[in-house]
């Protein structure tokens, strides 16, 4: 690179630069995104339903060794994700020799995801000659709180938002590159895009065909953008082809309702409307963004302000091009998912390391420009107050989970064990109008799912009647379906409704019915009003 280029990306004069703190800081962010995302990464048991739900799913992997599409332990066809995470947790489970995902090998894949991009961001801009400024967009990046929180969270978020991050840094990597090393970067990021088809389906080629269409818009008669564009979109092509087997499989052996299930109600349906999710506004994400993206995207109007007055600025700049790249992956991003009627805070953890590396492109001709001016003490100072900030944030988020991460069975861990406890050997178990992963993850035991009360009264009258789960307002139905039935109160999950770690409340009981009564099944079938008919505190105060 001409000494020039180089001294315009700030590796000689930046606030990063430095005999000391130029070779320590990578080794000081690796650190620190390794303490943030793994520190006492299984110590919370599995709290959430999704959570909960890939651990339910890395086990049917572990036990059946097939392709998939899994099944949940009910019996019930998995058709909500494809199995690329669930795949990483088995594998991880079976690495680590264990026989079950626990909370640390389910959460570990998107612990891994996000030290991934951490390395690719510090990698690409080394590579580039723009080093100060992937040092400061990891530092920024670290310092999003959703970023870590997800992160830490056994969701396919954060492993989507590395796939089309690895996918989208691969392409800028491999831009202007010939022969074998260009070729090399679209395998790497039609590899990317493919394993982000398995992880969550086609957003993995959507969202970056949104980006290089908004990057082509930055720079409409630039022609050697247009042929680097075209062989992005074809490796976005080639990766979809390369997970497409899994899909037609997965369609074939279901008989359609795979396909039908996912692609038609969780994308058409989420996407178009339609669903029984409710929809939110075009602008949900303008005011999110800022939100999730904090404390860094306290950062974006003084961002805002230093792009714009470089604007057309070199674009043969690395640093100048890695920031387009970063503005068009932001900006791209966010017009494409606030297209879609329903909208998540999660969905966009995969734009937080493109506004990373935009924020550290355009605030790093500002700190270079700050360096120059600055004395030698002055530029240790800002070296070391970074370090302690950096710090005192790790230290932040240590006191957080030493208060929210307790190592105690959670309230379904307990009726979980009074469930198995009072299990006959061979009795049928029921979930009743009830689903519940959390539950079954920690009971680990078959059962069987009914909405309906005319299958479930048939099982009652068996010898012993059957073990069913269900919410109390059930049982209050269950007297003007059955009045004859006999009900024994098992065991009740804690309820506190000011908690919001805590479930809705279930009660386990056993069920037992003489004989069917005349008009039963009419009445089982029939819809039956939810209201407190019954006192609920009368269904648990002894055996009726």
């Amino acid at each position: 690179m001409p000494p020039e280029k180089a001294e315009q990306c700030g590796e000689a004069h930046s606030p990063f630069a430095g005999p000391a703190w130029g070779k320590v800081a990578p080794w000081v962010l690796v650190g620190a995104a390794l303490f943030l995302f793994f520190f006492q990464l299984g110590r919370r048991e599995l709290d959430a339903s999704h959570e909960a739900r890939a651990a339910l799913n890395a086990r049917w992997y572990l036990d059946h060794r097939q392709w998939g599409p899994s099944h949940l332990p009910d019996g019930t066809l998995e058709a909500q994700k494809p199995p690329g995470y669930y795949w990483a947790v088995a594998a991880c489970t079976r690495w680590l020799g264990l026989d079950s995902p626990n909370a640390w090998t389910t959460r570990l894949p998107a612990a891994l995801s996000g030290l991934a991009v951490i390395g690719a961001i510090l990698g690409l801009t080394a590579w580039r000659g723009c080093r100060a400024e992937g040092q400061l967009a990891t530092l920024l990046l670290v310092t999003m709180a959703a970023f870590v929180w997800l992160s830490r969270t056994a969701r396919t978020d954060a492993a989507l938002g590395s796939a089309i991050a690895l996918g989208l840094l691969a392409l800028e990597g491999g831009r202007g590159a010939t022969g074998w090393r260009g070729v090399a970067w679209l395998v790497s990021a039609s590899v990317c895009f493919a394993w982000g088809w398995l992880i969550k389906g086609p957003m993995a080629v959507v969202l970056p065909g949104a980006v290089l269409a908004c990057r082509l818009a930055m720079e409409p008669k630039n022609p050697g953008l247009w042929r680097w564009a075209f062989w992005g979109g074809c490796a976005l092509v080639a990766g979809s082809l390369a997970a497409w087997p899994w899909y037609w499989r997965a369609d074939l052996v279901t008989d359609g309702q795979f396909g039908a299930e996912f692609f038609g109600l969780h994308h058409v349906g989420r996407g178009l409307g339609g669903s029984r999710l409710r929809g939110h506004p075009f602008w949900f994400y303008l005011g999110q963004l800022p939100l999730s993206a904090l404390p860094a995207s306290l950062l974006i109007p003084g961002a805002c302000w230093l792009w714009w007055r470089r604007r057309g600025g070199d674009p043969g700049n690395p640093s100048e091009a890695l920031g387009r790249w970063g503005l068009a992956w932001v900006l791209g991003g966010l017009v494409l998912l606030s297209l879609a009627r329903f909208k998540r805070a999660d969905y966009l953890v995969p734009l937080f390391p493109g506004l990373a590396l935009w924020l550290g492109c355009a605030l790093g001709p500002a700190c270079r420009q700050w360096a120059r001016q600055a004395s030698p003490g002055r530029m240790r100072g800002l070296a070391y107050g970074a370090a302690c900030g950096l710090g005192l944030w790790c230290a932040g988020w240590w006191c957080w989970w030493a208060r929210q991460e307790g190592a105690g069975p959670g309230d379904r861990a307990v009726l979980a064990e009074t469930i198995r406890m009072n299990r006959q050997a061979g009795g049928r178990l029921v979930f009743f109008q009830v689903e519940d992963h959390l539950l079954a993850h920690a009971l680990g035991l078959p059962f069987e799912t009914l909405v309906t009360w005319s299958p479930l009264l048939e099982a009652a009258t068996r010898f012993g009647g059957v073990l069913v789960v269900t919410e109390p307002e059930r049982l209050g139905e269950g007297w003007f379906v059955a009045p004859s039935m006999r009900v024994q109160t098992i065991a009740r999950s804690p309820h506190d409704p000011d908690d919001k770690a805590v479930g809705k409340p279930l009660v386990c009981v056993r069920l037992e019915a003489s004989a069917p009564v005349p008009g039963t099944k009419e009445r089982a079938d029939a819809a039956v009003s939810t209201t407190a008919i019954v006192d609920r505190t009368a269904l648990h105060a002894g055996d009726h």
